[in-house]
């Protein structure tokens, strides 16, 4: 309890809580809170659109990394017919 908020009698006794103080301390704290929320409201922004970023980035890297599947593929299946064609050595007479 803040002893701010009370009036006093002569002899010192709580005589009426101060509701002008009151309403100033709550206004001054809902200010507060609300400077905090739109600083959580930015914050919140930048970081959905460096997520997205990084979404991005990631589908670009799964796209290179299936093109480069597909390569490793195609050369290991060349790789197969080379070795598994046979080899005919030409004699000489």
């Amino acid at each position: 309890m803040n002893p701010n908020l009370l009036a006093r009698n002569d002899q010192g006794k709580p005589r009426t809580v101060c509701y002008e103080v009151v309403n100033a301390m709550l206004l001054n704290e809902f200010v507060k809170e609300h400077r905090k929320v739109e600083e959580q409201d930015v914050t919140i922004t930048e970081l959905k659109s460096m997520l997205a970023q990084k979404r991005k980035d990631f589908q670009a890297l799964t796209s290179r990394v299936e093109e480069q599947a597909s390569h490793i593929q195609k050369v290991s299946a060349q790789i197969e017919v080379s070795a598994t064609a046979p080899r005919i050595a030409a004699t000489s007479r």
